[in-house]
């Protein structure tokens, strides 16, 4: 089996600094138009962009269940700002959150100190489970903080707020190698799994520009339709431009 008891597990105070909510809700422009949509794209730092039902999400869920490689990282349970996470090697199903997928062979999960004069803790085995308070409710993932690159992530959503009915706009997101400069480069077995998923979502979904047309970028970034999605955009329904924002997480900044 794996590992140690919860009454075992590391626990650890996580100070997410107030910036950060800041930035990340400038990356949605919501319903009144504010911010630019490439705050988000960073060329450095992989993203996949891609639009999907609830329906479609179930057939990614099923390849990354499928995929010996990678480990979901699960939220167990919540009280008040103190979180329990394990690793999964399968989900029965995603719901439209934030989720964490680790590649073991990266190396191990941190649990960030909050400060930079004290190391962080180690995940002794993520199987088993740990537990972290944070500095804000609602969070779906860990924040691993410094942990360069850190674990994959993916952002499931279908109800965009862009418009009424729209399509949400789903992402996997990785630093990749952006820290190489650092010493921090992302493990071949990590680079490995990320085209093993590029590669799948090219090979479910249609390729369509992310945007149809802006007058200060050269070169649009593609996004990816899968199936249900494809034939609900041909039905009429639009889709978000800018990457969708839980209201839990959005709120707390206004």
């Amino acid at each position: 089996g794996h590992g140690l008891p919860l009454s075992q597990v590391v626990d650890e105070t996580s100070t997410i600094p107030s910036w950060h909510f800041v930035a990340v809700l400038r990356n949605c422009a919501g319903t009144q138009g504010r911010g630019s949509p490439f705050h988000s794209l960073d060329d450095s730092v992989a993203n996949i962009l891609i639009y999907a039902t609830r329906a479609d999400f179930d057939s990614i869920r099923r390849w990354i269940n499928d995929s010996e490689e990678v480990a979901w990282i699960v939220k167990v349970r919540q009280l008040d700002l103190r979180y329990e996470w394990r690793a999964v090697p399968k989900l029965e199903r995603v719901e439209q959150q934030s989720y964490a997928v680790w590649h073991p062979a990266a190396g191990p999960l941190n649990i960030p100190s909050g400060r930079p004069e004290v190391p962080d803790a180690l995940v002794p085995d993520p199987f088993a489970g740990w537990t972290q308070t944070l500095s804000y409710a609602g969070a779906t993932s860990p924040w691993f903080g410094a942990n360069l690159p850190g674990p994959f992530k993916f952002k499931f959503a279908e109800d965009g707020c862009e418009a009424p009915g729209n399509l949400a706009r789903s992402e996997f997101t990785w630093d990749g190698d952006r820290y190489r400069s650092i010493g921090k480069p992302a493990h071949p077995a990590a680079l490995g799994w990320w085209r093993k998923l590029d590669r799948f979502v090219k090979k479910s979904a249609v390729a369509v520009p992310w945007v149809e047309a802006l007058s200060n970028r050269k070169i649009i970034p593609k996004a990816y339709v899968f199936p249900d999605a494809q034939r609900q955009l041909q039905k009429g329904r639009g889709r978000d431009i800018n990457p969708w924002l839980p209201h839990l997480i959005a709120g707390q900044v206004a």
